[in-house]
């Protein structure tokens, strides 16, 4: 809404500008063919009343003719209206004459005669009215261009909003469920752990709900709910599972948006662990200049299943792809034993 409005007021400046150029060209004209004992008033009043015509025309093209008929595509109403203004134009350039004649003369110098304008004028004037119609075409419709990329822009801005939400509300179902299950198995193996886990995914619940509803969070603090989920995940698994844990010693205080990386470790540990192999989860996180990176690597016990992404892998591509366009890396790769991924965004 800036923006459009910063538009309208460079269009009324251009226009205000123009016309003071317009108007000190036409003052300067006739002052320069006017004997200097001619009172500067009458010069003034004169350029004025040569101006006031134009200014007329130009009135009622921007405000009424091109809004109301030009771009409503009324292409024949809006040129006869144009070919009937400019009439009235010539009608009033004709009541000019008389009304200098009546009222310039009596302040007339002896000797020099009001200015007055020159028969030959006419054959300009419609001339100079269509150049008016013109610029003043030209520049409604450049402005109203740029008006119009500011209000697709704004569009596509909600729009990504609306998708983000709806991601971010995708995501949260999908954490929980798979938190779920890992609580389900868990009672059986062992209760008092199952209880522990119930009350980290309390915390990590608060975290989702309250904290990491916004467009971004702090680092620290997503930094520190990875730490719970791993925490909550070596709680379920046997020590067959190594997992490592590598985050800044010092995590810096940026933002960043909610539940960035959370997709990727829900993955490592889903298609990571096994029950009856080893198995290894590695996490990686460190901060570069204005650059996040971070790495999980996992084993790879996917015994043949292709759908190793899941919903919140997919999930995380098209938030990327709305959050960064084209300026983030999400690098995937994949042998017999080790299945990585590398996500590098900047910081917001």
């Amino acid at each position: 809404m800036e923006k459009q409005t910063k538009i309208r007021c460079m269009e009324q400046l251009i226009y205000v500008s123009g016309w003071f150029i317009v108007w000190g060209t036409i003052l300067m004209s006739i002052q320069s063919r006017t004997d200097m004992t001619r009172p500067y008033g009458d010069i003034v009043v004169f350029s004025l009343f040569l101006l006031a015509p134009f200014f007329i025309l130009f009135l009622i093209n921007n405000c009424w003719l091109v809004p109301c008929l030009l771009m409503r595509r009324r292409f024949p109403l809006y040129a006869v209206s144009l070919l009937l203004v400019i009439g009235m134009l010539f009608y009033l350039f004709s009541l000019q004459r008389i009304w200098i004649a009546e009222h310039l003369s009596f302040r007339a110098v002896p000797g020099n005669p009001p200015p007055s304008p020159p028969d030959s004028v006419e054959p300009m004037l419609i001339i100079v009215a269509f150049l008016l119609v013109e610029f003043n075409v030209a520049v409604k419709f450049f402005f109203k261009s740029l008006h119009d990329d500011e209000v697709v822009k704004e569009l596509e801005r909600q729009r990504l909003e609306s998708e983000l939400k709806y991601l971010k509300y995708q995501l949260n179902p999908h954490f929980f469920m798979n938190t779920l299950n890992n609580i389900y198995v868990l009672v059986d193996l062992d209760a008092e752990k199952a209880k522990r886990t119930i009350l980290k995914l309390s915390k990590l619940m608060c975290y989702v709900l309250y904290e990491a509803v916004g467009e971004s969070v702090s680092l620290v603090r997503e930094v520190q709910f990875l730490q719970s989920y791993v925490a909550l995940m070596k709680l379920r698994y046997t020590e067959k599972l190594v997992v490592t844990v590598d985050f800044p010693f010092v995590v810096p205080d940026v933002p960043v948006p909610p539940l960035l990386f959370i997709s990727l470790l829900e993955n490592a540990f889903k298609h990571g662990v096994s029950y009856r192999a080893s198995s290894l989860v590695e996490v990686k996180m460190r901060v570069e200049g204005e650059e996040i990176f971070f790495s999980c690597r996992n084993s790879n016990h996917r015994c043949g299943d292709v759908s190793h992404s899941g919903v919140g892998l997919d999930n995380l591509r098209k938030r990327l792809d709305l959050l960064y366009g084209k300026n983030y890396t999400l690098a995937v790769s994949e042998d017999k034993d080790i299945y990585s991924v590398l996500l590098i965004v900047p910081v917001l």
